[in-house]
């Protein structure tokens, strides 16, 4: 069992990390089976959003791309809940989203220019204002 992650973790936004030893966690699991259960749903729920992401970034067109990217950061967010017209923390620049979706920057700007213009959202200083919610679904949708 390796003793360090191999991977590095970034936060564009103030986080609260808890470290715990890693043989004083498995003696907790096997004191209390429930901790194993939730540790399991958790695994499964990363490796569907995992293969959900997979299938937007291999199938979807670039605007599909980022509307997927934005709503679910923003359902990750507020534990999947989206209301309408609410404005929510959109820490990333247009470089991350591009990054992300693996799209230039210049593209980025577009759709997010075309979402704008459609009356589907407002971006700025941080936040973003999602004013047409269905659409902004329709267009990140697999189906």
């Amino acid at each position: 069992m390796p003793s360090r992650a191999d991977f590095s973790v970034k936060s564009l936004s103030d986080v609260q990390v808890c470290a715990f030893h890693a043989g004083a966690l498995r003696r907790k699991c096997l004191t209390d089976p429930s901790l194993v259960a939730l540790g399991f749903e958790l695994l499964l729920q990363e490796r569907s959003d995992a293969y959900e992401l997979a299938s937007v970034l291999g199938q979807r067109p670039a605007e599909g791309r980022i509307a997927f990217l934005i709503l679910s950061l923003m359902r990750r967010a507020n534990a999947g809940r989206l209301d309408q017209s609410r404005r929510y923390s959109l820490p990333l620049r247009q470089q991350h989203i591009a990054d992300t979706v693996g799209l230039t920057t210049v593209h980025v700007s577009r759709i997010l220019a075309q979402f704008r213009d459609r009356g589907m959202l407002t971006i700025s200083e941080g936040s973003i204002i999602v004013h047409d919610l269905p659409a902004l679904e329709d267009a990140g949708a697999l189906t």
